[in-house]
Order: C-alpha cells, then structure tokens, then sequence
C-alpha cells in the first residue's frame, strides 16, 4: 500500500539528497498514510498537504488525518506547501 513498496524509491530519493516528501493522493486513511508512515521511518521530512488528499471513507479519513498525521508530519494545505516552498527557494526560511 505504501509508495516505498517494494521499489527503488527510498534509494533513488536518497541518492539525490532528497530529505523532504509530501504526500498528496488517494486514500487518506490507506494508501497515504502508509506511504506517510514509511517515508517517516525512512526518516524523511513529511509533508501532508490536506488538500491534495481525497478518501471515500469520509469521517473515518478525516479523523486519521486530524488525529493521526501530526504524529508523523507537518499537515499543512497547498498554499501553506507552497509558501513554504517559494520562501525556502528565496533563502528566507528553512524547511522544518
């Protein structure tokens, strides 16, 4: 379920220095968060931008995304991503 599954991902990743992720796609609650918590053992920076993510197990989703990614990630919508991004490329802050 998790988008590090049995792949080269974490290594092609890591081979070019990428620290940060974020995660967007289909199934907040499945195929997300495992990728979410997989990318955290990893040890990478996550990023879960909320907005980018669609479920059909509504309140279920909601709940783990409310509950359970903060855990694990910095949850922010895709303004805030891409605020954080625009400011980081123009040296004004660190990604955190």
């Amino acid at each position: 379920m998790s988008g590090f599954g049995s792949n080269g991902l974490d290594t092609i990743l890591k081979s070019r220095g990428i620290r940060n992720i974020a995660l967007g796609g289909f199934s907040t609650e499945g195929c997300v968060f495992a990728t979410l918590l997989s990318a955290y053992d990893l040890g990478y920076h996550v990023y879960a931008v909320k907005d980018a993510m669609a479920s059909d197990q509504g309140q279920y989703a909601d709940l783990t995304l409310r509950i359970n990614y903060p855990k694990y990630s910095r949850v922010l919508d895709h303004k805030e991503f891409l605020q954080m991004v625009e400011g980081y490329k123009a040296g004004k802050n660190k990604v955190d």
